[in-house]
């Protein structure tokens, strides 16, 4: 894809056609930003009652838990919208 996230992220899905239809613009968009706005990306799991994103305290310093947590809402957002 022209955004690349197909060559940097992984996706791991159990319904791979449920998940293809949640990959919106908008979702590959927040969950790219989340990951690579750190020099270590966090680990991100979804599921259809959760995002879980995990990231190293040993690698992550306090002033960017804030960055964090709003790039983690913002892909939240997006998966609530794509989901309907």
């Amino acid at each position: 894809s022209s955004d690349g996230f197909d060559s940097r992220v992984t996706v791991v899905a159990r319904d791979g056609e449920a998940a293809a239809r949640l990959l919106t613009a908008g979702v590959r968009g927040a969950a790219l930003r989340l990951l690579e706005r750190r020099e270590h990306a966090p680990t991100v799991t979804v599921n259809d009652r959760q995002v879980l994103v995990q990231a190293d305290a040993d690698r992550t310093d306090l002033d960017e838990v804030e960055i964090l947590l709003s790039d983690a809402l913002s892909l939240y957002a997006a998966l609530s919208a794509a989901s309907g």
